[in-house]
């Protein structure tokens, strides 16, 4: 029977929690002792603190993807590493759909009507359905924007490093066809993982091959797009709107270009928030720790 004593970071545990836990063996720390040999965290704690971790032999982050830990490094050398695959699948759609339909059922026009207390009766809402929508990446996440805004009468394409069978997707893409085809879409979702072939994927060149019309929305990381380049978009009102929820420097400096910019809407990285996921979240946990304890691979392993 392997022992393990875990530290839970991101999620706090309950009673019944960590009474399940413990009848799987597991003992649960609420510090890192030096004898904590399974931590269960965000990859941002993991990768600024990774050099003072005790020796680990299980870890699981809260994400799906892994980009920002070195999975080669002594502290992990003899760890079993995997995701936390769906749990944030359902905020994460909802988030981008919600902030399309607002821009296409024009909120902020209607916002400013009722602060002014102003009775104008605009017309001009639009329908998601029949709307041209391309999502960039297809992984878990991205699988999960197809559907929602399939369900809603718009056409689906997809674009991915990989070929992806979905009823969603009409049309799958490799990434290396983007150039060519992403002025054909009113709606432009990035959810895509970061890697040294995606960095920086959303230029200056790309974002000019934008339909005007289109909404942008980034809720990948932010070193996919360049964002020098989406601000002189923006402010040439070259697209109709943009949504981004990840910056390169977060909180975002007051004095950002960003903030003037009356055709973006920002978040501060909330995209994947929504107080269901604790329970997902310990799900997850729980699941890859039964796995692991009855030595079968884990669900979105990665080492």
């Amino acid at each position: 029977m392997k022992n393990l004593k875990l530290y839970s970071r991101f999620l706090m545990l309950n009673a019944q929690q960590i009474e399940k836990l413990n009848q799987l063996g597991v003992t649960v720390t609420k510090t890192i002792e030096p004898d904590t040999n399974a931590i269960f965290s965000d990859q941002f704690f993991i990768e600024s603190n990774l050099d003072t971790l005790p020796e680990l032999v299980y870890l699981q982050v809260a994400t799906s993807g892994l980009d920002r830990i070195n999975l080669q490094h002594p502290k992990l050398a003899k760890a079993v590493v995997s995701g936390s695959r769906g749990v944030f699948n359902q905020p994460m759609a909802q988030y981008v759909l919600s902030h399309v339909l607002s821009v296409y059922q024009n909120h902020r026009f209607f916002s400013q009507t009722q602060k002014d207390q102003q009775w104008r009766p605009s017309r001009h809402n639009e329908e998601l359905s029949g709307k041209r929508v391309a999502v960039i990446g297809l992984g878990q996440i991205g699988l999960q924007i197809a559907k929602t805004f399939a369900f809603f009468g718009a056409k689906v394409d997809g674009f991915n490093r990989s070929p992806i069978d979905s009823i969603y997707v009409q049309q799958t893409y490799s990434l290396q066809d983007l150039a060519n085809q992403i002025a054909n879409y009113e709606v432009v979702i990035v959810s895509l993982a970061l890697n040294q072939d995606t960095q920086g994927l959303f230029n200056g060149p790309l974002f000019e091959r934008l339909h005007p019309k289109t909404i942008f929305v980034n809720v990948g990381r932010s070193e996919l797009i360049d964002e020098s380049a989406l601000i002189a978009l923006l402010q040439n009102k070259k697209i109709r709107h943009a949504v981004l929820d990840t910056f390169s420097k977060e909180p975002l400096p007051k004095d950002h270009p960003f903030w003037g910019l009356d055709n973006l809407t920002i978040t501060p990285h909330i995209s994947f928030t929504s107080i269901q996921n604790l329970e997902r979240m310990f799900d997850a946990l729980y699941n890859n720790l039964q796995l692991y304890l009855q030595n079968e691979p884990l669900i979105n392993q990665f080492k």
